[in-house]
């Protein structure tokens, strides 16, 4: 057994995302290089050290996003400070994210929140959806965008 040192920094609060993007980055870091050996025969460009720096930068691109956009934020949070419960929705390769969104909700706000798969919100839990409950839909401007 092999362990990876992920460089994620102390777990506290929002700063979780830090330990999920340095999840993420080591993985690619360990699944590129075996997906390279994998294809015999194949010539293809590396290119993982321009992805993994670009993870690496992803929390300080958050971060920024956060302050340059703080008093809207606080303007939504205001509008949703009454919600007892907050449903997060994705549907393909988002619905982990939604699950990692609904998990922080809970660490940080201790309210009960829940990820679900987009597609299948028509099968009943839609009809637990009132006014006071924020629905917050993951989803990427690809393929998958126009199905949720």
């Amino acid at each position: 057994m092999h362990n990876t040192c992920k460089w994620s920094g102390w777990r506290s609060g929002w700063r979780n995302c830090r330990r999920a993007v340095a999840g993420v980055r080591s993985l690619i870091s360990w699944s590129m290089p075996l997906g390279m050996m994998c294809r015999w025969g194949h010539t293809i460009q590396w290119r993982g050290r321009e992805l993994v720096l670009a993870l690496s930068s992803l929390p300080n691109k958050i971060e920024d996003l956060i302050r340059l956009n703080e008093t809207k934020i606080i303007e939504i949070a205001k509008g949703y400070r009454f919600a007892h419960h907050c449903l997060f929705l994705g549907r393909g390769y988002n619905y982990p994210v939604a699950l990692e969104g609904a998990l922080k909700m809970k660490e940080i706000s201790y309210i009960h929140a829940e990820g679900y798969p987009a597609a299948e919100m028509k099968h009943g839990p839609i009809a637990l959806i009132d006014h006071l409950m924020p629905v917050v839909f993951v989803a990427m401007k690809d393929s998958i965008y126009d199905k949720v």
